[in-house]
């Protein structure tokens, strides 16, 4: 078996931590390392690492807080096996998301991978999601837009080519995986698995959104780069940072800038998508603060939209490894019910 470092960088969130931790953990046909990087928590991660009492996981810590791309680059300098994967404290994995993915590059020579993703919320109930791009045609986004989906949770490289190109840009706060897959997309060869092995998690935590730090890394990029990004994207990127955090009317605005930009390449079937995303989040939130289960009308109209998603039966690969990770008794124990 193939030996693989998993980073988890983390701060101030030790539930979502333990249960990334649980799915990670799960990994099967894998040599797994854990290297948690706590970035100056005041929370006790060590005692989060010690509930799973696995000896495959150790912790290294900032003092002073440094930000989530020095975190990874931490993490990455400490690994000793050949290859490094990255998993945000808040997201999951499918179990089978490491090998698949080792299966993958060696197959296409690659010394980077990458896979599906799907959206879900705190009762992991799928509200989005669609195929990745192949590799030929996502090196060709990335010239628009991250079209990497799920961000650095969703990248497994080989450690002496992340070094080499240089690892993740600390100065830039918002868009260093960005900056990091253009850079491995001109130095080596990426390779994927169709199939949706990453869950991005739409949860509480405030995050904020800084959008003129944003547009001005945006800006840094085009000039690295030679780029011309794509605004629309940038406008559903923000948008389903707000759906994470439960900010609907903000989410609302950036989908409706985005649609403004119709002509950067926003198609109907994202459209369509985000919509459909934008109401299934809606009812949630409202049914929960109603305390009351979903109306008839509401799971018709759930119903009706999923049967015309063309992505359902993509989609459904997520839930099986879904449904048996809610099973499993770690995360069972947190009582979270679907």
């Amino acid at each position: 078996m193939e030996a693989v470092t998993v980073i988890i960088p983390t701060r101030n969130r030790p539930d979502l931590l333990y249960s990334t931790l649980t799915s990670v953990l799960r990994q099967r046909d894998v040599d797994l390392r854990v290297v948690v990087v706590d970035d100056a928590s005041t929370d006790d991660v060590a005692s989060v690492v010690s509930r799973c009492d696995d000896p495959r996981v150790r912790v290294a810590r900032h003092v002073v807080g440094k930000g989530v791309s020095a975190a990874r680059n931490l993490g990455a300098a400490e690994a000793t096996t050949d290859w490094i994967a990255f998993c945000d404290d808040d997201d999951l994995w499918s179990p089978d998301k490491l090998h698949r993915q080792l299966a993958s590059a060696r197959g296409a020579g690659g010394d980077w991978a990458y896979a599906g993703c799907v959206f879900v919320d705190a009762q992991l109930e799928i509200h989005g999601g669609t195929p990745p791009l192949p590799p030929d045609a996502i090196t060709a986004a990335l010239r628009s837009y991250n079209a990497v989906p799920a961000g650095a949770s969703n990248v497994l490289v080989r450690t002496g080519v992340f070094r080499a190109v240089g690892g993740f840009d600390e100065n830039l706060t918002h868009v260093p995986d960005w900056d990091l897959w253009l850079r491995l997309a001109r130095a080596s060869v990426a390779a994927y698995v169709d199939s949706p092995l990453v869950a991005y998690r739409m949860h509480g935590a405030n995050a904020s959104l800084r959008t003129s730090e944003m547009l001005a890394e945006l800006a840094l990029l085009e000039r690295r780069h030679g780029l011309i990004c794509t605004r629309s994207f940038f406008y559903r990127h923000l948008a389903h940072l707000c759906l994470r955090s439960n900010r609907l009317r903000e989410a609302l605005t950036y989908f409706l800038r985005a649609l403004l930009h119709f002509r950067d390449g926003y198609t109907r079937i994202d459209f369509e998508m985000d919509w459909r995303l934008l109401r299934e989040h809606a009812d949630e939130i409202l049914r929960r603060r109603l305390r009351r289960p979903p109306s008839t009308r509401a799971m018709q109209r759930l119903h009706t939209a999923r049967n015309r998603d063309p992505h359902a039966a993509w989609k459904a690969a997520a839930r099986e490894w879904l449904d048996e990770f809610r099973r499993c008794e770690e995360f069972r124990g947190k009582k979270v019910t679907r």
